[in-house]
């Protein structure tokens, strides 16, 4: 986890700056990271995988 490999990729957003961003916002929701990274917001298809990050992270 926490690497360049790039999640979204409508948006060219990758794991650390999903990862950074709810770690340093504290956020808990899928939405959340969404709406604060860009990743997530054109076709929706990496959401599944921004989800388990998220899950792992909140744990």
């Amino acid at each position: 986890m926490n690497t360049n490999e790039v999640i979204c990729t409508c948006a060219e957003i990758n794991e650390q700056q999903i990862v950074s961003a709810i770690r340093n916002q504290n956020l808990k929701t899928l939405d959340e990271v969404c709406e604060t990274t860009g990743a997530g917001m054109v076709c929706g298809g990496c959401r599944p995988v921004i989800q388990e990050i998220l899950n792992k992270l909140n744990k």
